[in-house]
């Protein structure tokens, strides 16, 4: 390209879908440096746009920077380079990584995968479930890339407090994570004993919030209990 800027369907698009985080990375003594635009479209696996999706920056000088995907689906950083990750989020759908070692302007296009495997939570009664081998991790960049991941999903009528149990039998352990739609972590497990892991978080009316079952690191059948107060 012979500009520095994005141009996405013969349309400058940076100042529209701009990331919430202007200018480069702080600090006194930073040497200037040529900067570039790193921009794309979020789509489904059928190639419509997927508006409000949360892209971060993760890793790099510039980590800390985010966007959200617009009704088209597309979104842009200005003025970034060099080695980052950015990680696309939308509830529904599996995370996209994709990392990067920005030397021009970069162009992408994303195709979020929907869940396959995951459950509405049941309340007041314990579930057999399994965390299969080849279910992909719910978080690769936060959590654990290896560790693969049973989804279930819960949206509450009243504020409260949701409480999560599992139990399961010899290796490997499991644990459990909460999070809202848009990745923000609510709750971790803590051990309750050597084959069984609990939670409790707090969670708003009307909000959706997924819970994981994460395993390390194959196959695990577990006994699920929710209860909400």
């Amino acid at each position: 390209m012979k500009s520095s800027r994005l141009v996405l369907g013969g349309a400058a698009l940076l100042l529209a879908c701009s990331d919430r985080t202007r200018g480069g990375p702080t600090g006194t003594g930073t040497p200037a440096m040529r900067s570039w635009a790193v921009g794309g479209v979020v789509r489904d696996q059928d190639g419509r746009a997927v508006a409000g999706a949360t892209i971060d920056i993760v890793e790099g000088l510039f980590s800390g920077r985010s966007s959200i995907s617009n009704g088209d689906g597309s979104f842009a950083f200005e003025r970034v380079f060099g080695r980052m990750t950015l990680v696309v989020s939308r509830g529904g759908y599996e995370q996209y990584v994709q990392r990067l070692n920005v030397t021009t302007d970069v162009l992408l296009d994303v195709r979020l995968v929907k869940y396959v495997d995951a459950d509405s939570l049941q309340l007041g009664r314990i579930i057999r479930a399994t965390v299969s081998s080849n279910a992909p991790p719910c978080d690769a960049i936060r959590w654990d890339e290896l560790a693969p991941c049973k989804r279930f999903f819960f949206t509450p009528d009243r504020a409260g407090t949701l409480s999560v149990s599992v139990s399961w039998s010899g290796s490997p352990e499991l644990d459990i994570t909460m999070v809202t739609l848009e990745g923000a972590y609510i709750a971790t497990s803590i051990k309750v004993g050597p084959e069984a892991a609990w939670l409790v978080g707090i969670v708003e009316p009307g909000r959706t919030y997924e819970i994981r079952v994460n395993s390390y690191y194959t196959a695990q059948m577990f006994d699920l209990r929710a209860d909400f107060q």
